[in-house]
């Protein structure tokens, strides 16, 4: 029998509902941008009360599902991410570890209880009390690790004023074990993780946070591929009608979704910070959509095709023009250069003028033939 993916969009409101149910309060996601100076986005959807939690205010028990981006997000993961959250004072952290993986089960009805598996700390004796006591989590798969085995302590952000340790939960998959070793944690794809419950540390109070992946939960459903699901699909489906090769339409697709979200985000191409995320993001899809020395109309031709939404598609021509200008003036001091000494090598016209070591051999070729 088929799987019916309007399931899949469901999997954020029936874990609101029924966290709701339990007496948490839900909050609204907040912009990519509402951090602190410790990072460039919204990672987690901790992120937005970090303020509060710095200075050590009352948040009862909330929920939330969080949009998230993470710049090191590159195919076969997703930079724009979604975060099912819960974030309560420390008194409720027993609370949490119950009923956060209750509301888990509940949003996500294809994941089996009986193949839930979690990772704690071998010195953290207090979180294995509560996995012990713990109506929901008492018979599941529990392995002792190190940090360095599974991460069991976090940091929030490169002040390190916000700590936390935790219990990494898992779900078991239908694969054989990697060997005789492979345990809870196992990177061989027979354990797929799933998120953590945290107690949070702060300058004037502690915390219980927990946070599971929205799409990767999702995609335990397909297989495990967060690109099988059906929005990610269909926008990598159309990468390649729009000429992008099968093996770059993936990231090609995950790109789009990032500029599109920064975009939404009011976030602009620049020098620094998110402006250089997004700069960075930008090129890197005008490069796949053949921007970088690709006639005119080819190129936006692409474009147009593969980004629908005006607006995105707006930001990225003006982005294209200002790197294509600039690439021709590069070229032009480049051949001006190569005038001058027509010695110069490939390398150095590459490493000088930022020309891509393609085009700056065959600037070499035509000018008195090929130099290493």
């Amino acid at each position: 029998m088929s799987f019916d993916h309007t399931e899949l969009d469901r999997t954020g409101p029936r874990f609101l509902a029924s966290l709701r149910g339990q007496g948490f309060t839900e909050t609204p996601s907040a912009p990519l941008t509402a951090t602190d100076r410790s990072v460039t986005f919204v990672n987690a959807s901790l992120t937005p009360f970090k303020p509060r939690l710095l200075a050590g205010d009352k948040i009862g028990r909330t929920c939330q599902v969080q949009q998230c981006l993470r710049a090191t997000g590159r195919a076969p993961w997703l930079y724009v991410f979604g975060m099912l959250g819960v974030l309560a004072d420390g008194e409720y952290l027993g609370d949490v570890v119950e009923q956060a993986p209750q509301a888990l089960l509940a949003a996500a009805p294809w994941l089996a209880a009986d193949r839930l598996a979690v990772a704690v700390d071998h010195d953290h004796g207090d979180l294995r009390k509560l996995l012990k006591t713990s109506q929901t989590l008492k018979s599941v798969q529990a392995r002792d690790v190190h940090h360095e085995e599974v991460p069991t302590q976090w940091s929030y952000g490169k002040d390190g004023r916000l700590t936390g340790r935790g219990i990494t939960f898992f779900h078991r998959e239908d694969t054989a074990p990697c060997g005789p070793d492979c345990a809870v944690g196992c990177r061989c794809g027979r354990w797929r993780e799933l998120g953590q419950v945290i107690e949070v540390v702060g300058p004037h109070a502690h915390y219980a946070e927990a946070g599971f992946g929205l799409e990767p939960v999702q995609s335990i459903a397909l297989g495990g591929d967060p690109y099988a699901l059906p929005a990610v699909r269909e926008l990598t489906d159309r990468m390649r009608e729009a000429g992008v090769a099968d093996e770059s339409a993936p990231q090609a697709a995950n790109l789009v979704r990032a500029v599109t979200a920064l975009t939404e985000a009011d976030v602009r191409p620049g020098g620094k910070g998110g402006a250089h995320v997004m700069r960075r993001f930008l090129r890197e899809l005008l490069g796949l959509l053949g921007a970088a020395d690709g006639p005119d109309d080819r190129w936006r031709e692409r474009l147009h095709r593969a980004v629908p939404d005006a607006r995105v598609a707006g930001v990225l021509i003006a982005e294209g023009e200002r790197w294509r200008a600039g690439r021709a003036t590069a070229e032009t001091a480049a051949r001006t250069h190569l005038r001058r000494r027509p010695d110069a090598s490939a390398q150095e016209l590459a490493e000088t003028f930022g020309i891509p070591m393609k085009r700056a051999r065959r600037m070499c070729e035509e000018v008195s033939g090929f130099r290493p």
